[in-house]
């Protein structure tokens, strides 16, 4: 009979107790958490966890230069040329894949770095909260990813210029062989329709023979046409004349000299 006596205070004991009790315990729990978790990270840590940011991103900074590189050097030698497109679209273009690629390979560069053995940081959720070692991560990636961009690079040395030119050369070949090709057209048409009119001197500026053809058939009062010499150059040495004037009459090449002959005055 004493024994339910005991149990009733020191249950009434507890249950006045129990809510401060269990805040206190809490309390102290939480004191002992937090000291825990501030505790910062070893220097070895964060060269663990900026080692592992970084690693990762030379391989992205790699495949993102020599893609971009490659692709914008092809397109702006090749497309450039024929599509007349300017070197910053070619490098845009590139730039589309490069990050096209990034994208693709991201998970596969990843998988390939976890299994290089890298040393782990072992940090805890807390400390991968603080600021230093959130700064040591981003400038882990930073240097990763420029570390990899020299690395990329390098294969514009192992790309000679010449290879690029003549690349470009290539596309530009056929473009202008088919504008020269238009033009002589265009010029044949206007040499024989020049020359079919009637009297004509191909003359150079300031040269004295040709003064002195014009001045002969202005002193007979003939009706003449003077053109360049140097715009028909080609028609007429495929005729035969290689010095100026080059005397044409009603479509006849007679020669470097106003002939004696009369000739039909307006």
């Amino acid at each position: 009979e004493m024994k339910p006596c005991i149990q009733q205070p020191a249950m009434l004991l507890r249950r006045l107790l129990g809510p401060a009790h269990r805040a206190a315990c809490e309390g102290a729990g939480r004191r002992t958490f937090s000291g825990l978790s501030s505790k910062a990270p070893s220097s070895q840590q964060f060269r663990a966890h900026a080692l592992q940011n970084a690693v990762p991103m030379v391989g992205f900074g790699v495949v993102d230069c020599v893609v971009m590189t490659q692709v914008g050097s092809t397109m702006d030698a090749v497309l450039g040329a024929t599509l007349g497109i300017s070197s910053i679209t070619a490098a845009a273009i590139g730039l589309f894949c490069s990050d096209s690629c990034g994208v693709l390979f991201g998970g596969t560069i990843e998988s390939f770095a976890g299994k290089l053995g890298l040393p782990a940081a072992h940090l805890t959720v807390e400390q991968l909260e603080l600021p230093e070692t959130k700064r040591a991560a981003t400038f882990g990636r930073l240097f990763g990813v420029q570390f990899g961009v020299i690395l990329g690079s390098t294969t514009l040395l192992l790309q000679s210029p010449k290879k690029l030119e003549d690349e470009g050369q290539k596309g530009k070949k056929p473009q202008a062989e088919e504008e020269l090709h238009q033009e002589l057209a265009g010029a044949s048409e206007g040499f024989e329709a020049l020359t079919s009119s009637g009297v004509v001197l191909f003359t150079h500026p300031g040269c004295p023979f040709s003064q002195a053809a014009v001045d002969k058939l202005l002193e007979r009062g003939v009706s003449f046409k003077v053109a360049c010499f140097d715009q028909f150059s080609t028609q007429l040495k495929s005729a035969g004349s290689t010095v100026s004037p080059s005397v044409w009459i009603s479509g006849r090449y007679v020669g470097n000299q106003v002939p004696d002959s009369s000739f039909s005055k307006p």
